[in-house]
């Protein structure tokens, strides 16, 4: 029995890590001397009297599984994700086909930047999230039955036709809790076979950085040193928002002039602009009127198309920026 007993510890050890032994016991006389614990690194001394080999083995056995039992089950179970009311994540924390957290409990795969430079996220679902014990943490309500639910919902999503109305693009990085790692779609194909299914559908889709081979974006944002006086640029989609750099004022200030009338603009009347001056302490996230034609996400109306066909620039002879 002690053969089968020392072989049965030796597999117990190999497989599990557990520190199984076979003493003879200092108080025979009492069951539970047949299991006293020592703190040594996972696992447990068994002593027993020779007398008591079958009681030992059988107790043993038992300790093992509820042990191994337990563990599996710890290991089984799913990791809680606790979010910081307070702590978002950084850019360069954020990764290609990876699913995130929004503040307001959406559940967003980045699907990466585009050729203008903006964060695309393709939504999947909303989360309803809750307060814990503790002040500004949240996590998931009906923890594991909405966590399993939203996994399968986005694994069932990627393969399904993509609603355009789910994409969405943003000029600046959201306020994002953590990553939703029980899942993810950086490796493997799944999500690249997802986007060639639907690229045709989603004009915003053919414009990804990731799934192109040119990485590098066509339209950039125009740095401080690189603006020219009298040139035309605007922010956003220039939908109401083209504006004239003027230069820069005594106190180093951007000066600008904002253009909500092109007429008047290609007057080149520079009391006009003197009157006008709109002015920053910082460059404007601007690009040039004349790389619109390039930005998928700019609206070229009709006015902004003549000032780029005439190429037109102002002459800012005589301004004065004080």
């Amino acid at each position: 029995m002690r053969d089968i007993m020392s072989e049965f510890i030796e597999h117990a050890k190999e497989q599990f890590q557990y520190d199984l032994s076979v003493k003879r016991s200092r108080n025979p006389d009492t069951f539970e001397s047949l299991f006293q614990s020592d703190a040594n690194e996972g696992g447990a001394e068994i002593i027993a009297d020779e007398k008591d080999d079958l009681c030992a083995s059988v107790c043993s056995i038992f300790r093992i599984t509820t042990i191994i039992c337990t563990r599996i089950k710890e290991e089984t179970k799913m990791k809680r994700l606790l979010l910081n009311e307070r702590e978002f994540l950084k850019k360069k924390e954020i990764k290609f086909g990876h699913v995130y957290i929004f503040k307001d409990g959406r559940l967003g795969l980045y699907l990466g930047t585009s050729l203008d430079n903006q964060f695309v996220f393709y939504i999947l679902a909303k989360a309803h999230l809750v307060q814990t014990d503790d002040y500004g943490i949240l996590t998931f309500a009906h923890y594991e039955n909405q966590v399993k639910f939203l996994i399968a919902l986005s694994d069932e999503l990627l393969q399904s036709k993509c609603d355009k109305k789910c994409v969405i693009r943003l000029t600046s990085l959201p306020d994002l809790y953590c990553d939703f790692n029980y899942i993810s779609y950086d490796k493997g194909n799944k999500l690249q076979l997802w986007h060639e299914r639907n690229k045709d559908e989603s004009k915003t889709l053919q414009c990804l950085i990731e799934f192109t081979e040119n990485k590098k974006p066509i339209v950039s944002f125009v740095s401080a040193k690189d603006l020219i006086p009298g040139e035309l640029y605007y922010t956003g989609s220039l939908w109401r928002s083209l504006y004239m750099y003027l230069g820069r004022d005594g106190k180093n200030n951007f000066c600008w002039y904002f253009v909500g009338n092109e007429d008047i603009l290609i007057k080149n009347d520079i009391l006009e602009y003197q009157r006008n001056i709109e002015r920053t302490k910082a460059n404007k996230r601007c690009k040039k009127l004349t790389d619109a034609v390039n930005d998928s996400n700019a609206y070229i109306y009709a006015d902004a198309k003549k000032l780029i066909d005439l190429q037109w620039k102002g002459n800012l002879k005589g301004l004065i920026l004080r």
